[in-house]
C-alpha cells in the first residue's frame, strides 16, 4: 500500500437543494414550536405573578381598612382615657417625685451621720490633744515657777 495522491474537488458542491430546504424549514418550524411553547409559559408565570399581585393588593387594602379602624378606635379612646385620667397621673406623679425626693434624703441621713461623726471624733480627738499638751505645759510652767521661787527663795 503506497501513498495515494490527494483528492480536491473543485468548484461547488453538488446538494441536493430540496433536502437542505426542507431541514430549513423544518428547523423554523422547529424553532417557531419552541419559542410558542416558550410565550406560552412566560405567559402562564406573568398571568400567575399578575394574580399574586391582584392578592396582595386585596390583602394590603384589608390592611390598611384594618389599621385605619383601630387608629381611629384607639385615638377616640386614648383621648378619652386621656382627659379622664390626666389628673390623676398628674397628681400621682407629683407624689411619687416628693416620694423620691425624700427617700433620697433618708438614705443620705445615714450617711451624712457617719461622716459628722467622724469629723466630731476628729475634733474630739483634737481637742483632748490640745488640753493634754496644754496640761503638760502648765505642769511645765507650774515646774519652772516653783523652780524659781526656790531660786529666789519665796
Amino acid at each position: 500500500m503506497g501513498l495515494q495522491p490527494l483528492r480536491v474537488e473543485r468548484g461547488i458542491p453538488k446538494t441536493n437543494v430540496f433536502l437542505d430546504r426542507s431541514r430549513i424549514y423544518s428547523s423554523i418550524i422547529d424553532q417557531h414550536v419552541n419559542d410558542k411553547h416558550e410565550l406560552i409559559q412566560l405567559n402562564n408565570r406573568f398571568a400567575k405573578y399578575t394574580d399574586r399581585v391582584k392578592q396582595l393588593e386585596i390583602i394590603n387594602k384589608k390592611l390598611v381598612r384594618d389599621i385605619n379602624e383601630l387608629s381611629g378606635y384607639w385615638s377616640s379612646n386614648s383621648t378619652r382615657i386621656k382627659l379622664e385620667y390626666e389628673p390623676n397621673l398628674q397628681n400621682i406623679r407629683q407624689k411619687l417625685n416628693q416620694t423620691t425626693g425624700d427617700s433620697v434624703q433618708i438614705l443620705r441621713r445615714p450617711e451624712r451621720a457617719e461622716i459628722d461623726r467622724i469629723n466630731y471624733k476628729h475634733l474630739y480627738d483634737y481637742n483632748q490633744q490640745w488640753i493634754k499638751q496644754r496640761q503638760a505645759k502648765i505642769k511645765m510652767l507650774e515646774a519652772t515657777v516653783k523652780e524659781n521661787q526656790v531660786e529666789l527663795g519665796i
